[in-house]
């Protein structure tokens, strides 16, 4: 099978998983991120290797890059402002508390494990607080 195929192939199954993650977790009652990254772990290069990222290249980091564009503007257009208004004192919590303990707990490990420097260790915590790890790494 070419390159090209199975970037093809590829792509028909991940949309396949999806859909079938999607549908899933709306019969079971479930937040969809659970059974999307579970089957994202089994397809993947994990566990049944059906899928590999690598055969993408260079242009895998741009798709990421999209999709995370995707979700984050999807999000946005679901903010329920009634129930943003509803649950302020606990969003003030996770603003302020919540984004101090990440900043100091990420700049400690990424010290400790990473061997960055202080500097760049409360760096990256301060942009973890609002991206998360996954969205920094590839940057």
């Amino acid at each position: 099978m070419g390159s090209s195929e199975s970037l093809l192939w590829m792509t028909i199954i991940s949309i396949a998983a999806g859909i079938i993650s999607l549908i899933g977790a709306a019969f079971l009652g479930i937040p969809s991120i659970v059974l999307l990254l579970l089957m994202g772990i089994i397809i993947g290069p994990e566990v049944l290797g059906v899928l590999d990222p690598h055969l993408f290249g260079d242009g895998f980091e741009a798709i990421i890059k999209l999709c995370v564009a995707i979700i984050l503007f999807e999000a946005g257009l679901n903010l329920d402002k009634d129930e943003i208004k509803r649950d302020q004192r606990v969003i003030f919590r996770l603003i302020s508390i919540g984004s101090l303990i990440t900043l100091f707990c990420t700049a400690f490990f990424t010290k400790f494990i990473l061997g960055l420097t202080w500097s760049l260790s409360l760096l990256f915590g301060s942009i973890v607080i609002v991206t998360g790890p996954t969205v920094i790494q590839p940057l």
